[in-house]
């Protein structure tokens, strides 16, 4: 990230993450994803994707699963992250409720 800012100069402020923290999962354990994304500085990041995993799978809902998703965006909020938030729903014959469900989980549980 700072070798690319370095090579954009002025422009290097638009140089910006879309930060999704189930994909870390992929090679890190998910104990270790809050540290991960306590350590992204908010200015890096456009947007947080939004998907939950168990087991291995992409969930069709935000449910319980190996990510901690109240708690990793109220550490964003905290550090003084105010981008936007894009919902992965996995495709699902429920996938309507299954987003407004995860809305409502994810912005009821912010706003306590």
């Amino acid at each position: 990230m700072h070798a690319a800012r370095r090579r954009l100069g002025e422009r290097s402020s638009r140089l910006r993450l879309c930060f999704d923290p189930c994909n870390l999962l992929l090679t890190e354990r998910a104990d270790e994803v809050a540290n991960i994304v306590e350590s992204v500085q908010p200015e890096d990041v456009s947007m947080i994707h939004v998907k939950q995993r168990k087991d291995g799978q992409v969930q069709p809902d935000i449910g319980d699963g190996d990510l901690d998703w109240p708690r990793l965006l109220e550490t964003l909020r905290l550090r003084g992250h105010v981008g936007p938030v894009l919902f992965e729903v996995a495709p699902h014959v429920d996938m309507w409720a299954n987003l407004e469900s995860g809305i409502a989980r994810l912005f009821g549980a912010a706003r306590d």
